[in-house]
């Protein structure tokens, strides 16, 4: 069998597309990005409208026992008969608490911000002032700190020559101690080398976030710089002659002229170059892209930092407004199904609030005194003992 080599195809170099051709493929990617972004938002607040109803009643009574549960935290924490690992725990569940009731969206018949002074408050009672041995420290001139450092050896060498002196018994567990405190020495070392390096991992993130902040300082100035090429404010003065409200003596024709001025002001501030383009359009009567001429670079510029811009708003339909967000979150995979689909997710959904507002409900009635929570304490800090050990070995 002879084979035979086959000739390879010749491949078409890419055309290179002219700076219009850059241009309209540029404004059509925008405009598609502004109809899903316009849709998934019509979406969105469509199932707002039909879920929000059936839901928010037993939204709301979570979100409150939630509240009620904190306000007894903070009571209990208050009690100087509870133990410090007690209060260790309450600090990390008041924490919790709070944190979900600042992602819960149903909560603006509660006094949320009252809560958080109260919080904050507490927090802030947990890191003690230095005590007055602290600054004495400092306020030792060199002498006697020497003074102080040679009684201070001199203690150490007479327990030195006390402990030869004892029982071989008293030897034994003297050493035994010892190697105890070293460990708890070389703990503690563990931990101020731990600490270190966080806190030089959260200097470099904030070093980061310093550079990504100036990153995008110059990021907007030459976009400004860009919109105010000669040419492109060309474009947004014309229209704003037109728009003019001065030019117009019926009222109601002035207040028209002064939404639409405030439209073209808005597309200038947000460099929203298809929204500017498309006032010209309308109110100008031809293609901007006439008068762009050597300008239109700096035009495509703008547009791929729009389609950017419209890239991460869809991102913010997670993070943004809390109802939306919440009803993405738990509902979004239903934007595009049927009402009976809609009304079977809801009912689960309610079967598990309705379940976990019981055990929140539970909890909140054994937070009635420091005998009945401390069982709770105790689980959820065996808890995350076992699920910290789990971190450790993977």
């Amino acid at each position: 069998m002879s084979l035979t080599k086959q000739p390879q195809k010749k491949r078409n170099p890419k055309k290179k597309l002219t700076p219009e051709e850059v241009f309209q493929r540029e404004w059509q990617r925008v405009q598609k990005l502004q109809k899903k972004n316009g849709n998934q938002q019509a979406e969105i607040e469509a199932l707002i409208k039909q879920i929000r109803p059936f839901i928010e009643d037993n939204e709301r009574k979570l979100a409150t026992t939630f509240y009620h549960q904190t306000e007894k935290m903070l009571v209990l924490f208050q009690r100087k008969s509870l133990p410090q690992w007690c209060k260790e725990e309450l600090v990390d569940w008041l924490s919790f608490n709070l944190d979900t009731l600042l992602q819960q969206p149903f909560t603006d018949h509660l006094d949320l911000a009252a809560l958080i002074k109260q919080v904050r408050t507490l927090y802030s009672s947990l890191l003690p002032e230095p005590g007055p041995e602290f600054f004495d420290a400092f306020d030792e001139d060199p002498q006697q700190q020497n003074q102080r450092s040679e009684n201070d050896s001199k203690s150490k060498a007479e327990q030195k020559t006390d402990k030869h002196r004892k029982a071989p018994i008293d030897d034994m567990f003297d050493d035994l101690f010892d190697e105890f405190g070293n460990a708890q020495e070389q703990d503690a070392e563990d931990d101020a080398a731990d600490d270190d390096f966080f806190e030089d991992m959260f200097e470099q993130w904030e070093q980061m976030f310093d550079a990504e902040e100036d990153k995008e300082k110059q990021k907007n100035k030459e976009l400004d710089k860009l919109l105010r090429a000669s040419n492109i404010n060309k474009i947004f003065r014309k229209i704003a002659r037109i728009l003019h409200p001065d030019k117009e003596a019926d009222p109601e024709k002035k207040e028209l002229r002064h939404q639409q001025m405030s439209e073209l002001l808005k597309a200038r501030d947000e460099k929203n170059i298809t929204a500017l383009f498309g006032l010209y359009a309308e109110h100008v009567g031809k293609a901007p892209l006439e008068e762009l001429g050597e300008d239109i670079d700096s035009a495509t510029r703008l547009l791929k930092h729009q389609a950017q811009a419209l890239r991460e708003e869809q991102d913010k339909f997670e993070t943004g407004d809390p109802l939306k967000a919440y009803i993405f979150h738990h509902f979004g995979k239903l934007r595009q199904k049927k009402m009976p689909a809609i009304k079977q997710s809801v009912k689960r959904h309610n079967q598990f609030i309705e379940e976990a507002l019981g055990e929140q409900r539970h909890l909140l009635k054994s937070m009635s005194s420091i005998r009945t929570i401390k069982p709770l304490l105790d689980d959820r800090r065996e808890f995350r003992m076992i699920e910290e050990m789990g971190m450790e070995f993977f």
